[in-house]
């Protein structure tokens, strides 16, 4: 289609006569001087283009702003309406209630104060992926005349994520005054010789254009002062090239026309011959041109060539055009060859130059660089624009070009392959000759054997038979031309082989029924070289590879299954996927879809509803709309019996649970089961019964355990009795799955149908009947441990139901059953509690029950873990975690290198890896990770009560990084000795860990480890450079260790990782044993005074 650039600049604002008004499609773009967070596009828009904003958690709130109208308020109300919609993102699917909400605002202070006219939330939003309008009015009173006016839709995100679309924004103020006259060309130099002009909008909300344009100044032979309406684009014919054209536009609306409307002038633009098709290179015949080319001839076309006549439809009016005119002087046929240096190019053939890009008479394209070749009929006197262009890469094509007569015309001439495989195993071809063009005789041929049928009339002549898999290539030559130039050969005609002997339903293979479903009598067959049947093609897949075969009903329902595929190659595809379908031989082979009574594309398909001793056809079939050969077994089986509730007189009784827990939930199947006569059909179904021992409602539930192949499982209930029932409930659709609520009497009895969607395929379920609850298990358990043994227990009040008087916890070992167990429990009115007896870093499951009053008691709570001690944080992804931890600078230091990730992304090394350091000293760290980039922190537990407070962070990150992680700890000054809890965590979405999160992770990705941090007030800086004063052996130790120094050993104490003394000598002599043996396994610090100096070194016992 021909390029256009039209400047819409439709928001109108009158100094001369001030009042505001706007109308916004948005085709055009974003208007300019609009601001925005959306997007312009095309994408589900109300119609043309739309502003689209996103919103989501991370991109929370979004604006659509119109400029500042300055001193624009005529002082009257401004009407504003848009459409709008709001979808899930990229999607089409209406978005439902809780997204937030939109304010169209209004600023008279060029946006530093907002007001808000309108409010889209839950209230009234149109819930639909249909544009929906709304509309405000801003009292004149807060528009007083000259003030400013500036206008927008600010959007405030609560959940989900969503597009929020606007379109058609119109924004109008009562006009009281003519329009101005400042409606001004779009285009006034090099302008189209298409004679379409564009103008900008004029301000003062104008109604409608007059037009009047000449060839002179002042003169009206182009346009005679014509009402255009409101658009702001006219066509003027065709124009002259490089000419001066004369315009004058004036507005109008309900007051009248603009007053004082000065002359415009534009020119038209000079063009290259062939640059366009009203320029075009006119030729005549035989032209050649060995040397062309599309460069520097312009990209003045877009798109397709058209969409009928022009052997494509891709875009190949992308790159440069050039276009070539002959009109012919005799009805004859002729023939355009082009010849490309390169690829992407395409010649195309129009008759108008308002066609291109709309319809050809003929063309080709083609991504490869072989010869383009048209041969066109053409009429005496119709001129013919023959245009060469590319996709926009390449942009420009080099090429040879020829235009000839033909000095004849073809014959027309179709092939058909014809199986031939009853008489010869081999197929022949039926040449038929339809016209013999301007021939009086044709030779016809073919390339595999001497055979040739001389023709002077239309007819069709037969050549063969041929050996499968042969190519034949039939050849039509016009006897009466001498250079051969209407000589046709055809493409290779063959046939690949011959079809199976059960091709068409005539042939069926009968098939025997087994008495069961264990296939013991298989039949083997293929559908190789098979064809497409006449029978109807309205079944499952794509039936042209199809087979026949038959069997006898031996019950009213049997199953049929395909097994053991094989792609034998030789067609387009090798997909094993196949179809069937299974018609009553009522018609016979007539059958129509009216016969049908199954069809799967799993090689599975349970029938039902059968005559016993009735014929049925199947048909197999590649499903694939591409050609498959594949090689199968099919068998017939017998499946079992109809479950006894097959029908509703043997219905089952429900035994009734006490609550969702189902704790009486039956197990049932459809399987084999039969469509009913009565309440929702179409599918295999089962039925169950209950009577109501209450007024009330009770909810049925079922939950789909299986399905045997591209089923659903549906619920319905009833009231009344077999055969004369009415369908109640919360839903009375067919199609319900789920809970389903069924109002009752007490004392009367009521049916529950369970319906799987196939009459083919069946389903397994669980079906669970209870009453539904008044009273509702507490919301949001929380439990926060307490030291030495107790937990702040906590919940909130359900937020269905009835208020509970008061409520029953138990705190069990984790993983017990409710009841079993019990550490600590109780009754109370409030929401919180305290459990005592807890033993420390153990876990518990703390459950909760809500009293209603009268005996109405919910459920017990599912279960809320928590830990007797520091929490545990839990982790779900295993991509990042910490390898390595290390410390120096302590007296004991810890190396935990390569421990790789712990299972739930905890580990605790508490009780066995330890740093140690005198009040106020200090000591490094060294953090390294595998994977990602993290968030790092340490904390110590400095007033061991299980806490991890933000006081106690002694190093955090604020941003993500990928380690090493360094810092250094700092023991807080008069720190009492003893053992602190050290935790080091990362966290992959949380760059500042330390701030808040030392229980939890950002998004379950990351690792936590803790560590002992023991402080010893003998310990000193020289105790720790003074180690070599003696020296000591062996370590790891199992029963002694040897110390050897230069001066006399003073005193020993050996203190376990619990600061308790366990052992002391004072052996008073520079070498000494100590006996280890009784010690238990584990770290311990060995103190080793000397001349009155400490010195401490860790030992590790095995």
């Amino acid at each position: 289609m021909k390029k256009i650039t039209l400047l819409l600049t439709l928001f109108v604002l009158s100094l001369t006569h001030a009042q505001v008004g706007i109308s916004e499609d948005f085709n055009a773009g974003t208007p300019d001087g609009w601001t925005d967070t959306y997007q312009n596009n095309a994408t589900d828009a109300c119609e043309g283009n739309t502003e689209r904003g996103n919103l989501y958690a991370s991109s929370n709130s979004g604006n659509l702003t119109s400029p500042n109208f300055a001193a624009g308020s005529n002082g009257t109300d401004l009407t504003i309406s848009f459409d709008y919609k709001i979808e899930d993102w990229n999607s089409q699917n209406a978005a439902g209630s809780g997204w937030g909400t939109a304010e169209l605002q209004y600023s008279t202070d060029d946006g530093g104060v907002w007001t808000t006219v309108l409010i889209i939330d839950d209230n009234n939003h149109v819930i639909a992926n249909t544009c929906a309008t709304m509309m405000a009015v801003i009292p004149a009173a807060s528009l007083p005349t000259g003030s400013d006016v500036k206008l927008r839709i600010f959007n405030t995100w609560v959940s989900g994520d969503y597009d929020f679309h606007v379109d058609n924004f119109n924004a109008t103020q009562v006009v009281s005054n003519p329009p101005n006259c400042d409606a001004l060309l779009t285009e006034t130099t090099d302008v189209s010789i298409d004679g379409e002009i564009s103008w900008s909008s004029a301000t003062g909300i104008p109604t409608g254009y007059f037009v009047t344009a000449g060839t002179t100044s002042g003169g009206t032979d182009l346009a005679d002062n014509v009402d255009n309406g409101a658009l702001t684009t006219f066509s003027l014919g065709v124009l002259l090239e490089n000419t001066t054209y004369f315009v004058t536009i004036t507005p109008y609306n309900d007051n009248g026309s603009a007053t004082g409307c000065a002359e415009q002038t534009f020119i038209t633009k000079t063009y290259i011959p062939g640059e366009i098709c009203e320029v075009a290179i006119d030729v005549t015949l035989p032209y050649s041109e060995a040397t062309g080319t599309t460069a520097g001839f312009g990209d003045d076309y877009a798109g397709s060539p058209g969409a009928s006549g022009c052997g494509t439809t891709s875009s190949y009016l992308n790159g440069d055009d050039i276009v070539y005119s002959y009109t012919a002087t005799s009805d004859t046929q002729i023939s355009i060859d082009l010849d490309p240096v390169g690829t992407w190019s395409g010649v195309f053939v129009y008759t108008n130059c308002s066609d291109i890009g709309t319809s050809c008479v003929a063309g080709v394209g083609s991504s490869n660089s072989d010869i383009r070749e048209i041969d066109l009929d053409v009429i005496n006197g119709t001129t013919y624009y023959i245009v060469i262009s590319t996709f926009a890469s390449p942009q420009t094509v080099d090429y040879a070009l020829d235009i000839f007569e033909n000095p004849c015309t073809d014959a027309t001439v179709t092939y058909a392959v014809v199986s031939d495989c009853d008489v010869s195993g081999g197929f022949v071809i039926d040449v038929e000759i339809t016209d013999l063009g301007t021939a009086s005789t044709l030779l016809v041929s073919n390339d595999q054997n001497a055979d040739t049928f001389t023709v002077t009339v239309a007819e069709t002549v037969q050549f063969g038979p041929f050996v499968n898999a042969t190519d034949v290539i039939i050849t039509v030559d016009d006897q009466d031309d001498d250079d051969d130039s209407c000589t046709i050969a055809s493409e290779a005609q063959t046939q690949v082989g011959c079809p199976p002997a059960n091709d068409e339903c005539d042939a069926a293979i009968a098939l025997t029924v087994n008495a069961d479903t264990d296939c013991a009598e298989i039949t083997s067959a293929t559908t190789q070289f098979a064809t497409a049947s006449a029978q109807p093609d309205d079944a499952t897949g794509t039936p042209n590879t199809d087979v026949w075969f038959t069997f006898v009903a031996t019950a009213v329902n049997n199953n049929i299954v395909i097994s053991n595929v094989v792609n034998q190659g030789g067609g387009t595809s090798t997909s094993t996927d196949m179809g069937m379908s299974v018609f009553d031989a009522a018609a016979g082979c007539n059958m129509t879809d009216v016969n049908e009574v199954g069809e799967s594309d799993p090689d599975t398909l349970s029938l039902s509803g059968l005559t016993i001793g009735n014929t049925y056809y199947v048909r197999v079939y590649g499903w694939s709309s591409s050609i498959q050969y594949n090689n199968f077994d099919i068998c017939i089986g017998t499946p079992l019996a109809p479950p006894s509730n097959d029908e509703c007189s043997g219905a089952i009784v429900l035994n009734t649970s006490s609550g969702p827990t189902c704790e009486n939930a039956v197990s049932g199947t459809t399987q084999s089961a039969t469509p009913s006569g009565s309440g929702c059909t179409g599918g295999r179904d089962v039925w169950y019964s209950f009577t109501a021992v209450v007024d009330g409602n009770y909810i049925a539930s079922e939950t789909e355990t299986f399905d045997s192949g591209f089923s659903s499982t549906y619920i319905s209930a009833y009231e009344g009795s077999c055969g004369g029932l009415t369908q109640i409930g919360s839903s009375t659709s067919c199609f319900f799955s789920g809970d389903l609520i069924i109002p009752t009497v007490a004392g009367n009895t009521y049916f529950v149908n369970i319906r799987s969607s196939s009459s083919s395929s069946y389903v397994e379920f669980d079906l669970c009947l209870y009453l539904e609850p008044t009273c509702f298990v507490p919301e949001d358990l929380a439990a926060a441990f307490v030291a030495p043994n107790s937990a702040d227990l906590s919940w909130v009040t359900p937020t269905d139901g009835t208020v509970p008087s008061d409520y029953n916890w138990e705190v069990v070992p984790q993983g017990n059953a409710q009841g079993d167990g019990a550490v600590s429990s109780g009754t109370t009115t409030d929401l919180f509690a305290t459990a005592t007896g807890l033993t420390l870093d153990t876990l518990y499951d703390l459950r909760v029950q809500s009293n209603c009053g009268t005996g109405d008691l919910s459920s017990w709570s599912a279960p809320f873990s928590f830990n007797a001690g520091y929490c545990i944080p839990s982790g779900t992804n295993t991509n990042t975690y910490i390898d390595n931890f290390s410390t120096t600078g302590g007296a004991v230091n810890i190396s935990n290198l390569t421990s790789g990730l712990t299972t739930g992304n905890y580990e605790n090394n508490s009780g066995t890896m330890s740093v140690s350091q005198a009040s106020n000293g200090t000591f490094d760290f060294e953090v390294d990770i595998v994977s990602g980039t993290v968030g790092c922190a340490v904390w110590v537990d400095w007033n061991n009560d299980f806490i991890f407070d933000v006081s106690e962070v002694s190093f955090s990150t604020t941003s993500y990084g990928s380690g090493p992680f360094t810092g250094t700890v700092t023991i807080p000054d008069a720190t009492p000795d003893g053992n602190y809890r050290m935790r080091v965590m990362i966290d992959w979405n949380d760059s500042n860990p330390g701030d808040d999160a030392p229980c939890s992770f950002g998004s379950g990705r990351g690792e936590t480890e803790d560590y002992t941090v023991t402080v010893d007030a003998t310990l000193s800086v020289d105790d720790v450079e003074n180690q070599s004063a003696f020296t000591y052996f062996p370590n790891p130790v199992k029963n002694t260790l040897t110390l050897n120094a230069q001066n006399e050993i003073d005193n020993i104490t050996v203190i376990n990782m619990l600061g308790q003394e366990v052992l002391r000598t004072s052996p008073n002599t520079i070498n000494s044993v100590i006996d280890m043996s009784s010690l238990q396994t584990g770290i311990y610090f060995v103190r080793v005074t000397i001349n009155s100096v400490l010195q401490t070194v860790r030992v590790i016992k095995q």
